[in-house]
């Protein structure tokens, strides 16, 4: 049976709103004024003056979950054990939407802050911060190469928890970049074609 991982709480003192995504949003704005709006969003991750008290509570939040997911890591490892349930509530607690553009309604925290939380995560079980990876590589080449309306909807559904993966890997070729599998769409079915 997995365990279950119960919601946590933003703590009401601070004043940063209750919700995930609230607090996210927070933390973007505190470290665009932190880094004087600087497009790369580059700052010292210290726990000096320089870094908002809304983004220690985004640190904080996942310091928690490190823990909590720490005490089955090695054990799932050796039982070559899926972190299913782990997954599950990562994705319930926004760790897939932390780089949604704000014009979307994401929090659009900067790489520095990702880069945190996924060191924070692979402190407890660096599987679960690895499987991220491959998500946060298409949310960033759609952001930067697809078209407004892909990115309106894509963005939006990793904003109601979806996840994105990939399969991009092919047998044959002289590189990873050549790929010769193709789709062919028919009339009322689409053709996969490739190794």
């Amino acid at each position: 049976q997995p365990p279950s991982y119960p919601e946590l709480a933003v703590d009401q003192q601070t004043g940063v709103p209750g919700s995930t995504l609230e607090l996210y949003r927070t933390a973007a704005e505190k470290l665009a004024s932190v880094t004087g709006g600087r497009a790369d969003g580059r700052i010292e991750i210290d726990p000096d003056e320089r870094v908002s008290g809304a983004i220690r509570m985004v640190f904080a939040k996942y310091r928690e979950l490190a823990d909590r997911f720490a005490d089955g890591a090695a054990e799932r490892d050796r039982e070559r054990r899926l972190p299913h349930a782990e997954v599950e509530y990562l994705s319930d607690a926004g760790l897939f939407a932390l780089t949604v553009p704000d014009r979307f309604g994401g929090p659009d925290l900067p790489p520095s802050v990702v880069a945190e939380v996924f060191r924070i995560l692979a402190t407890a079980d660096g599987s679960l911060a690895q499987i991220p990876h491959s998500h946060y590589v298409y949310l960033t080449a759609l952001r930067l190469a697809g078209p407004e309306a892909l990115q309106r909807r894509i963005f939006k559904q990793v904003l109601d928890g979806a996840r994105i993966a990939n399969a991009q890997s092919e047998r044959g070729g002289r590189t990873v970049a050549e790929v010769a599998t193709t789709l062919t769409r028919a009339a009322d079915r689409a053709y996969l074609d490739g190794e």
